[in-house]
């Protein structure tokens, strides 16, 4: 996280980032936990929030989201803090 912090400015570190983010949660509750807890809920929401228009940093930071939120509900209260909580309402599990 500490990468991600310190290089948001940086669509390439942005999207490699969240790219290896989601691939680590992806099934595994132990990595969401982890990541969460590490703040990477209020890193990613940043990123979203500061490349609006980079479709593919977008798109790693979203589905990086979406492991983290799926079948979690502290990552999803955490992302409902930075104002990502629109669209999670599906994530019931």
């Amino acid at each position: 996280m500490k990468i991600l912090r310190s290089l948001k400015h940086s669509p390439e570190v942005c999207e490699g980032v969240s790219w290896a983010i989601k691939n680590l949660c992806y099934g595994s509750d132990e990595m969401k936990s982890k990541f969460g807890s590490l703040g990477a809920c209020e890193e990613l929401a940043d990123v979203v929030k500061r490349h609006p228009s980079n479709l593919q940093v977008s798109r790693a930071a979203c589905g990086a989201i979406l492991n983290l939120a799926f079948g979690n509900t502290v990552n999803k209260m955490r992302l409902g803090k930075c104002g990502m909580d629109l669209g999670l309402g599906f994530m019931k599990y």
